[in-house]
């Protein structure tokens, strides 16, 4: 049997402090997580005989991350409240074979840059996010 896992149960949750409690406020139907991308700075070097450009890596960045969330009344109010204002975030994945307590965890400082409501004719109402992210990811793995 494999161990690939799907997206069910994954949650955003958020806290004032990085150590402090957070809430959860949203149940998560799609997802793409930030991705880090690392600036190439070209070095050019008198002393370098051969004349060729020689690259060091430079700063990281990481991208927004959008989001799609079930559509209810608290979960719009909730994160109505949390636009444009910076927070910590989490991302909990669902628990993969032998984790017990926790799945794995991401962990960023951000701040939601726009929000909107889809509502489509034949479909479910969602939420879609679009978080700015500051600083680095943290990766944790569940246990």
């Amino acid at each position: 049997m494999t161990a690939t896992k799907i997206g069910y149960g994954i949650e955003l949750s958020y806290c004032a402090t990085s150590s402090g409690s957070y809430v959860t406020v949203a149940e998560l139907l799609e997802m793409t997580p930030p991705a880090a991308s690392v600036d190439e700075v070209k070095v050019y070097r008198s002393d370098n005989a051969a004349a060729v450009v020689e690259k060091i890596p430079g700063w990281t960045e990481y991208s927004d991350s959008e989001i799609t969330c079930t559509y209810t009344a608290a979960t719009r109010t909730a994160l109505d409240a949390l636009v444009g204002t910076p927070y910590f975030f989490k991302v909990t994945y669902p628990k993969l074979a032998g984790q017990v307590t926790t799945g794995d965890v991401d962990a960023f400082a951000g701040f939601i840059k726009s929000l909107n409501k889809e509502t489509p004719l034949k479909a479910a109402m969602t939420i879609k996010i679009k978080m700015a992210i500051n600083g680095a990811v943290t990766y944790t793995v569940g246990t």
